[in-house]
Formats: structure tokens, sequence, C-alpha cells
């Protein structure tokens, strides 16, 4: 039998509610984002007050007072520190040592809108096969909302879709960290985010794209509501993390063949430059040696291919991929 409880001013009826654990996990990376990162946490707080929850703050080379702030803000807070790492290995710790059944992400200084949580944990408990849930996010106060990327597939990346299809959920490859859910046990099954991801962002291609070739889909909510409130990022980022993110995410979830597509491309945006040239076989290096485990656990694990999912959500080769595809085979 389910139970009744309210989350912020929205009744849900939760179908499996745990005795003990929590039923929400909270994960924030935070590098030096005091105080913004308290009002991220309390955002949070006062939509899940009648929910059993956890938040998990992740401090990450931290330098600033926002831990010795955060001591006595309530025994829901579980603060961690990593002397080293990306946001990305922040959000893959947390995830490790999360309780609850449903783990949200969030950045450090995003507020969630009105029944937001609400929304996310109806639509898991109605999509049985939900993978990841996209919250439509303004970036700043006073932008429009972004409802998920579209995929640039010759970059592996994508750019903000702010045109709202809908006002019910609707399926979405991919869209940013900022504000999404995920169910724990499905991440854990796909083995969680790789731990050689690096910098602020630019890992949500290798994990979107990953949880749908096991079998789930992803969602965006147009009605699941985040926003950024400051421009602040404590972590900071660079062109050849961005690119050694997507170099992993094509090799371990494509294989060589979509790990040549990527790299063919980024090698003419090196425009001849031969330190450019360098450093992008540098990384490529790097990646092979990194994703190899990792690919050949999503060889024989993966329900569907990469092309596969990259087919149900209609997304084509522009006319110089199909030549490529027409001249190179699939099989590694």
């Amino acid at each position: 039998m389910g139970e009744k409880v309210f989350v912020g001013n929205c009744e849900l009826n939760i179908k499996s509610q745990q005795e003990k654990n929590p039923l929400v996990s909270v994960i924030i990376p935070a590098r030096n984002e005091h105080p913004q990162v308290w009002f991220s946490v309390d955002s949070v707080q006062m939509q899940l007050r009648n929910v059993p929850h956890e938040i998990l703050v992740i401090f990450n080379e931290n330098t600033d007072r926002a831990p010795e702030y955060g001591k006595n803000r309530g025994c829901f807070l579980r603060f961690f520190s990593m002397d080293k790492g990306s946001v990305s290995q922040s959000r893959r710790f947390g995830a490790e040592n999360a309780k609850g059944k449903y783990l949200f992400f969030l950045d450090s200084h995003v507020l969630l809108e009105e029944n937001c949580v609400c929304s996310v944990l109806e639509l898991f408990e109605t999509i049985e096969d939900l993978g990841i849930c996209w919250l439509s996010v303004r970036y700043l106060l006073g932008w429009t909302y972004a409802y998920g990327y579209k995929l640039q597939l010759n970059t592996f990346w994508g750019t903000w879709q702010h045109k709202k299809k809908s006002n019910d959920p609707w399926p979405c490859l991919m869209s940013g960290l900022a504000a999404a859910a995920a169910r724990r046990d499905r991440l854990m099954e796909i083995n969680n985010f790789h731990p050689a991801l690096g910098i602020y962002g630019g890992s949500e291609p290798y994990i979107s794209m990953k949880m749908e070739m096991f079998g789930y889909r992803n969602f965006v909510h147009p009605n699941a509501k985040a926003a950024h409130f400051v421009d602040k990022r404590g972590y900071c980022w660079n062109s050849s993390d961005f690119l050694h993110n997507f170099l992993l995410a094509s090799y371990t979830l494509g294989g060589q063949y979509y790990f040549n597509i990527i790299k063919e491309k980024y090698t003419e945006k090196c425009k001849g430059v031969q330190r450019y040239i360098d450093e992008l076989e540098k990384i490529c290096c790097v990646v092979l040696k990194e994703g190899r485990d990792d690919r050949l656990f999503v060889k024989e694990n993966a329900k569907y291919s990469l092309q596969e999912v990259f087919r149900y959500h209609g997304i084509q080769f522009d006319e110089d991929s199909k030549q490529y595809e027409d001249a190179h085979c699939l099989d590694e």
C-alpha cells in the first residue's frame, strides 16, 4: 500500500516508502560557494520537510567558511570533504554514499521553485522505466527556461532548447545536471558517473546516453522548475577537460566508431595548429586507457547500442558524418 505524504503544497502517494532510509537524497557539490550553498539547502529543505530525506554537501578543495556555517543547520545534513576532484567525481561520491531511493543532483547555487520535488517524484512513480528526470532550468534569474538540450552529434554536446513542447513531461535524451534527478539503483546499475569525468560540466552526454542504453528513458519535466540565482561558480573549466569528457563518452558508449567521429571533428577545429593537435592526441591516448574497462562493461551489459538510442530520439548525422558512416564499419 502507498503512503500519502505532502511535498511542499502537493499531496503525493508514494508506493514504496522506506522505514529506515530516507526517500530522497539531495547531492550538492560545492567549492567555495558560501553563502549561496546554504540558500540552495534551505530551498530544498522547505520542499522536503514532510518527506524522509537527507542532503549531502560534498565540499571539494574548499577554502571558504561554508563548512563552519553548516555545522548546526540540522541532522538531515551530511557533510563530506574531498581534497581533489571534479564536480562529476563529487556527484559520483555522493551517489555512492547516499541512502535515498531517489537522488537529486543540484548545483550549489540553484533554487527549487514551488512543487518542483513533488512533480519529479510523481513522474518517477508514474513512469516505471524512468532513468533521469531533467528539471526545467533558467540560468540566472530573469532568463527564459531551458527545456533540455538539442544534441549536436559531431561534438557530443548540445544547445539549450527554450521552446516548451507540452505541459506534460516529454522524452529528452540530455539536459544540464545543474538540476536533475535519478533513481539510485539505476544509477548504480550503469556504474555511476565515470571516475575520470572532470571539471564543472561536460558529463551530461556520458550519464544521459548511458542511462538510455541500459533501457531507461529520460524525460524533461516542464513543471519541475529550478533557477540559478548567481553566476558564481566555484569550479572552473577549460576546453581540454571538456574535450576529454566528450571523447570519453564517445568511446565508452559508442566504441571506436563514434570516438573516431569526434576525434576527426575536433582535429578539424585545431585548424592545423600543431600544439592543439598534440594536445588532442594526448587526450585521446588518455581516454582510450581510462575508458577501456567501461567500454567492455557497456558492450556486455547495455540493452541498446548508442546508434539505436540516437535513432529513437530522431537524431540524425549531418552530411559529413553520413559520408563517414558510409566509409567506416560500425564494428570495432
